[in-house]
């Protein structure tokens, strides 16, 4: 066999020929001499040249960017998880103050200010007002426990100035408004502005709430009544002669019985 001399000037390398499929390093070669690819071997020996001619320097760097990268992701998971974490705390101990309404008997309300919040409200500072054109109602508290609330009267023309009738209330104001301040037991500051609808709370209320009909219509329950009462009386009374009529009346002399034995007809 010819062998090449890399020294010898100006002759090019000759072909990789693929090996000899009767070759120890082929044991096991299912596939006939004549089916061998020799473009199959002629790329592998090219991948095999450039893999040498990579140095040891320029794998160290391909590694420290792999390193690099994978740091980088995993630094950012981390950030991502505390932020979760900081963001589930601050959810567990944050107060949340809502305006709402106190239902009571006959349709009757108050103005509430209540904490739905997970935890509680300190520092609190909040107005409660009707909108329009209401006058605010100012609330100052050192501290509001979860599911806490404060109940107040509505102005209007009830005794001492106030009102409780819903309807009343919602004819005349549409929005009860929160407006203030507080803090966590992080420390950290809140500012709320929330609203409630008087005008829908209304109709969802009074929609499945009994309210007391008017006197005309209980006048006119009345007089219904009363009218049946006469006509029930009147048939009792119509009974009770019918029944008294039926024992007065005479039997028939055919059916009369002597009491006592028979008597003689010759004495």
């Amino acid at each position: 066999m010819q062998r090449w001399d890399r020294s010898s000037p100006g002759r090019s390398a000759p072909p990789i020929q693929p090996p000899d499929a009767r070759s120890p390093c082929l044991v096991g070669w299912r596939d006939s001499p004549e089916t061998v690819d020799p473009t199959r071997y002629q790329t592998r020996a090219l991948f095999e040249r450039r893999l040498e001619a990579v140095s040891a320097s320029d794998w160290v760097l391909i590694l420290t960017a792999v390193l690099v990268l994978v740091t980088g992701y995993y630094a950012w998971q981390t950030r991502q998880t505390v932020n979760e974490m900081k963001s589930a705390r601050a959810t567990q101990v944050m107060p949340r103050l809502v305006p709402t309404l106190a239902k009571l008997p006959g349709a009757q309300v108050l103005l509430r200010v209540v904490n739905a919040g997970a935890g509680p409200a300190f520092n609190v500072d909040v107005e409660l007002l009707l909108e329009p054109d209401g006058e605010p109602i100012r609330y100052i508290a050192p501290v509001m426990s979860p599911g806490e609330y404060q109940d107040f009267f509505a102005p209007g023309k009830g005794p001492g100035g106030s009102e409780i009738q819903l309807a009343a209330i919602s004819s005349v104001w549409q929005t009860l408004r929160l407006r203030g301040a507080c803090s966590d037991a992080l420390g950290n500051a809140h500012s709320m502005d929330e609203s409630l609808d008087l005008d829908h709370f209304a109709k969802v209320y009074l929609a499945g709430t009994w309210v007391r009909p008017d006197d005309e219509y209980l006048k006119k329950i009345g007089d219904n009544m009363m009218a049946i009462g006469k006509g029930i009386e009147a048939i009792a009374k119509q009974l009770y002669f019918a029944r008294r009529d039926d024992s007065n009346e005479p039997s028939d002399s055919n059916d009369l019985r002597p009491s006592g034995g028979t008597s003689d007809p010759g004495s």
